[in-house]
């Protein structure tokens, strides 16, 4: 590129001089043909300043040439310097290097498929979202925009807000489950793929105040079984049994109930338990 530069400097300075040239010769050209016109030239004069004329007027064409030869040659070395950028098709983050210096690097084949792996995956993180596996009974209550709040696994002690942006037109029947996503509203920038989280759908958008505010820990209302003057949940341990947990209930969340007192969040616990369960029955999980 440098070199290019250079080469159009020295074709321009070449065609000023023949410019100057040309200048020259035409004006011994005029005063040759003044003093002939008087009687007082010589032919050789006047041919000598006919081909001197002639000779400037070739070489100011072939400086112009020149000059727009090193102009194209100029705008061949831009074109080959810039592509040797390599330039993302939008803006984003590396998440994962796939060459290293020295490798080669093929194209992308007619499958859309990259023939080497690449040089790098990004991602646009502002475009992050979540997908969660929402009971194929309760997707019905849901629909595009609905407030939802997400909590990261990675950030405990904090709050996105969220909306739905898709509700997949598929069940999974192994699990009875429809994939939701949940798009971010509040910026997700300290937020990386594949980090696990954790979403509640929620009747109305949170607020600044609930944002900051603790999380309230809400159980199905059907898990609640009454004792009389006590409530209590079945939690499933880590062997499979169930133990009953007294809890103190809350309001009302939506269709969950607002627990104030009980098993810790993330305890699994048993819907609909039959009249007949007792601490230490073994239990298998509903697929």
């Amino acid at each position: 590129m440098l070199q290019a530069h250079a080469d159009l400097r020295g074709a321009e300075a070449r065609e000023k001089r023949a410019e100057v040239d040309a200048q020259d010769a035409q004006r011994q050209y005029d005063r040759e043909l003044i003093v002939q016109q008087k009687g007082v030239s010589t032919p050789a004069a006047m041919d000598t300043a006919t081909a001197r004329l002639g000779m400037t007027k070739a070489a100011l064409a072939a400086a112009h040439a020149d000059v727009a030869a090193a102009k194209a040659r100029v705008e061949v070395a831009r074109v080959n310097l810039e592509n040797c950028y390599v330039r993302a098709p939008f803006a984003g983050r590396i998440t994962q290097k796939l060459t290293d210096i020295g490798e080669i690097v093929f194209g992308f084949t007619s499958a859309g498929n990259a023939g080497n792996g690449g040089i790098a995956s990004i991602a646009d993180f502002s475009t992050l979202q979540v997908e969660a596996d929402v009971s194929e009974s309760q997707v019905a209550k849901l629909a595009l925009g609905t407030p939802a709040e997400i909590a990261l696994d990675a950030f405990p002690d904090r709050k996105y807000r969220g909306k739905v942006a898709e509700v997949r037109p598929r069940v999974d029947r192994a699990k009875a489950t429809v994939t939701v996503k949940v798009a971010f509203v509040d910026d997700p920038r300290d937020v990386l793929p594949d980090m696990g989280a954790k979403v509640t759908f929620l009747a109305r958008e949170l607020d600044e105040a609930a944002q900051k505010a603790a999380p309230t820990p809400a159980i199905q209302p059907d898990a609640v079984v009454d004792k009389g003057e006590t409530k209590a949940v079945f939690a499933v341990q880590p062997d499979e049994t169930v133990r009953s947990v007294a809890v103190v209930t809350g309001p009302s969340l939506g269709n969950l109930v607002s627990l104030r007192q009980g098993p810790p969040a993330g305890t699994r616990i048993v819907r609909s338990p039959p009249p007949n369960m007792k601490d230490g029955m073994r239990i298998k999980e509903k697929q």
